[in-house]
């Protein structure tokens, strides 16, 4: 049995007090801000002490690698804002402050992603009409790896270790799946004339497999992210 007075119980103790203790000063600033009126000095005094002692803690999510530096700052700024403003709509008793501003920094790191996805999205869009327009040549269309939104990453990396996509193919033709489709699509996407003439399937078939078997696959994926709203 470990000796309760041993340095390593007495210091593991001494942290979980310290932590317990970071954590309820935390939560009375919470409810003395929310108690004082609103656009009040005194509010803002302890809303100023309530974002120092929170940015103490070390405990702000940092992002997990899923977003470039710039989109966190941009990310973690929005959430500061909406935390100072909305101070009043938190419910103490459906989770502690931290976790709190965790999640809405989760949903603001996500929206970013989200944007920055559709931003690409829309670039390679427009940059593949001028390149079959003559206007620019087709080797620019291609993103430097850097350039690569993180969310694309996650499903680019989804599509490559989800096995089961393979399985859902055309009738006799196990070479055209879902997986394949899936990465052949996102962008800058491979247009359905090209695929047809690869692939020697009509477009109308390969469009209506993609539609009715692989997209609700990717949805039922990006739901699950949180990229996507139910």
């Amino acid at each position: 049995m470990a000796d309760p007075k041993s340095p390593t119980n007495q210091s593991q103790a001494s942290q979980s007090q310290a932590s317990q203790s970071s954590s309820e000063v935390l939560q009375a600033l919470v409810h003395q801000a929310q108690q004082a009126p609103s656009q009040s000095l005194e509010r803002r005094r302890l809303m100023h002490r309530l974002v120092l002692q929170m940015q103490r803690s070390g405990k702000i999510w940092r992002g997990g690698g899923s977003i470039s530096p710039e989109g966190y700052e941009e990310a973690l700024q929005k959430t500061w804002l909406y935390f100072c403003k909305n101070i009043d709509a938190y419910d103490a008793s459906q989770a502690n402050v931290l976790t709190w501003f965790n999640n809405h920094l989760r949903w603001r790191i996500k929206d970013y992603n989200i944007a920055q996805w559709n931003d690409a999205k829309q670039k390679a869009t427009t940059m593949g009409r001028q390149a079959s327009d003559g206007g620019l040549d087709p080797v620019e269309l291609i993103p430097a790896p850097n350039e690569i939104p993180p969310i694309l990453e996650e499903v680019r990396q989804w599509l490559a270790t989800e096995e089961p996509l393979v399985a859902v193919h055309l009738r006799r033709r196990p070479d055209v799946n879902c997986q394949v489709l899936l990465m052949r699509r996102l962008p800058p996407e491979t247009p359905w004339k090209e695929l047809s003439q690869e692939f020697k399937v009509p477009v109308p078939t390969l469009s209506n497999f993609y539609q009715q078997k692989c997209m609700p696959r990717l949805l039922a994926f990006g739901r699950a992210q949180g990229y996507i709203t139910p």
